[in-house]
């Protein structure tokens, strides 16, 4: 019976000669006498990625990866995390990993870039509310400054001006404004929560595309919640309707009008979490841009 030294010898020799499948043979011997070897986990990953099994790999990867976490080789354990994350491009976990480890290791420039991608797929997902706490968290952590201007789900306090000019001048902007106030009145006295949705379109409105979104809000929308269209943006108010309430109103609307409209923008907020008067609410919508 072959020894594990022997056994590390046939494997390296069939690497060499790029016999995979031989390879694998002598890995599978040694990975189960030596299962905590991160570094034999990597020689696995490449030998399944060879013969062409990447989940097999990624698997090996992520073995590696938790190995080196718990000796504590933070640098390994990212550089493995990069590996997975190449690999798996639409695993949003690895993200969020990849960001919080180069913040321990004081890289927060490249933890900034992970956090950043981390909140475009939950925003892809639908995840609005985990997005916004996860942008909490950025901007408790300092970070929330390399993001700007580099994720346009973020907004500077200028651009968040120059659109708050913008729509004051839509035509159904008083009229919005006056019920958020009679809404704020109420739910403050009732000590109930409500939600806004403003939808921003890249072009006027003309009829027909009105008529489109009237008829979604028609079947989307309860008979309480109240909207206004004006040239090229939505205004929505959900009565009565909390934070969770509104991401599954969102996403609803969202499912119904992107199969419409190619290009627009959502801005969502709830009273009274994100502020508790009308123009604090609607800035606050404002900072934070929900992108299709």
């Amino acid at each position: 019976m072959l020894n594990l030294q022997d056994v590390k010898k046939g494997l390296f020799r069939a690497i060499q000669k790029k016999n995979f499948h031989e390879a694998m043979e002598y890995y599978n011997i040694a990975v189960n006498h030596q299962s905590d070897d991160p570094s034999l986990r990597l020689i696995g990953a490449d030998i399944y990625l060879n013969i062409g099994m990447k989940q097999l790999a990624i698997g090996e990867l992520r073995q590696a990866f938790n190995l080196f976490m718990e000796s504590g080789k933070k640098s390994q354990a990212v550089s493995v995390a990069e590996k997975i994350r190449a690999l798996s491009p639409s695993d949003t976990e690895i993200l969020e990993i990849l960001g919080r480890l180069y913040k321990e290791l004081n890289k927060e420039e490249k933890a900034a870039f992970y956090y950043g991608e981390y909140i475009n797929h939950l925003i892809k997902m639908g995840k609005v509310n985990d997005a916004k706490k996860f942008l909490l968290r950025v901007k408790n952590e300092g970070l929330e400054k390399y993001l700007l201007g580099k994720y346009q789900f973020l907004l500077s306090d200028t651009q968040v001006q120059n659109i708050l000019a913008e729509i004051s001048k839509e035509p159904n902007y008083p009229a919005f404004f006056a019920l958020m106030r009679k809404e704020i009145a109420r739910s403050e006295r009732y000590q109930r929560e409500f939600s806004i949705i403003l939808i921003e379109f890249d072009k006027i409105l003309v009829q027909d595309k009105k008529t489109q979104i009237l008829e979604i809000f028609k079947k989307m929308l309860r008979e309480s919640d109240m909207y206004s269209i004006g040239y090229r943006w939505v205004f929505i108010i959900l009565p009565e309707t909390n934070k969770y309430g509104l991401e599954a109103v969102l996403n609803r609307l969202r499912d119904k009008i992107d199969k419409i409209f190619t290009s627009k923008h959502y801005y969502v907020a709830n009273y009274p979490e994100d502020g508790k008067d009308v123009k604090e609410l609607i800035i606050s919508s404002l900072k934070y841009r929900v992108l299709t």
